[in-house]
């Protein structure tokens, strides 16, 4: 099974379009968006080449996603993340990412089996990066490792 992205309530049109465009670069094709509403337009037709579920009710989302044997991995900021250098990505990954302001829910920080972090400097002033250019680091980050554990060649 291939990876999944799960949008958690994203505002920002311009950060879900570059994190569908990201997704689908590095060969994820299904992204489930909660709320209720399609996808925005990316840039270079990324969104033509996706699997999107649309998304109201969380517990009805985790259900699927333990039926599907999909493993959580939360982009947050939190005292237990792991930092992405020692990030050990499960099998059958979803990456969560969240609301701009408000961050991951909670019901999916509760059930993940990874919560990973991006190290910053630590003089920096910003609290954590956009969601995007998160998103787009964890999934370069589990990418490479996963095409080095496959010794796969880059294209």
């Amino acid at each position: 099974m291939k990876p999944t992205i799960l949008l958690g309530h994203l505002t920002d049109k311009r950060n879900e379009g570059a994190i569908i465009r990201t997704a689908e670069a590095f060969g994820i094709n299904a992204i489930l968006i909660l709320g209720d509403r399609k996808p925005w337009k990316t840039a270079q037709g990324a969104e033509n080449h996706m699997i999107y579920c649309e998304c109201k009710d969380i517990k009805k989302v985790l259900n699927v996603i333990q039926e599907d044997n999909l493993k959580i991995v939360c982009i947050e900021n939190t005292k237990e993340a792991v930092s992405l250098n020692e990030a050990v990505y499960p099998a059958n990954p979803i990456f969560v990412t969240g609301n701009e302001s408000l961050g991951v829910p909670k019901d999916f920080l509760d059930n993940a089996a990874l919560v990973v972090k991006i190290p910053q400097a630590e003089l920096s002033y910003t609290r954590c990066l956009n969601t995007s250019n998160a998103m787009a680091i964890v999934l370069y980050d589990w990418f490479h490792k996963e095409r080095v554990k496959r010794k796969y060649e880059w294209k």
